[in-house]
């Protein structure tokens, strides 16, 4: 019944559905949640992917996270602002940009544990 209805389709007929005489609502905030792509340096390990989601939740408790060691890139699915993320990623010490940018020059420190 759902396949190939957007998100905001299902929100609309869920909105307005009752069941067992309880309306349903959809989420709040739905036209705000999307999906960002950073281009994160500095990040070498699983200790790296676990600081960077951490960060990131600090801004979004609620995102998803993807951290992809290989390309140097993090997904997140959430209502946070790139540059709310960016500026918590910098304070961590993974210095960030919009991945449609071009990328920072590779972090002059070693990774976060030494490891590189």
């Amino acid at each position: 019944m759902w396949h190939g209805t957007s998100p905001w389709q299902m929100a609309d007929a869920l909105d307005s559905a009752t069941v067992g005489g309880f309306r349903l609502t959809a989420v709040d905030n739905l036209q705000e949640a999307g999906m960002l792509e950073l281009d994160v340096t500095g990040m070498t390990c699983g200790h790296c992917v676990r600081a960077v989601t951490q960060a990131v939740k600090t801004v979004d408790p609620e995102a998803r996270v993807q951290v992809d060691l290989g390309s140097k890139r993090v997904r997140v699915e959430g209502r946070s602002s790139a540059d709310e993320l960016i500026r918590m990623l910098g304070e961590a010490g993974y210095p960030a940009v919009a991945a449609r940018e071009p990328a920072p020059a590779a972090a002059a420190r070693k990774g976060c544990c030494g490891c590189r």
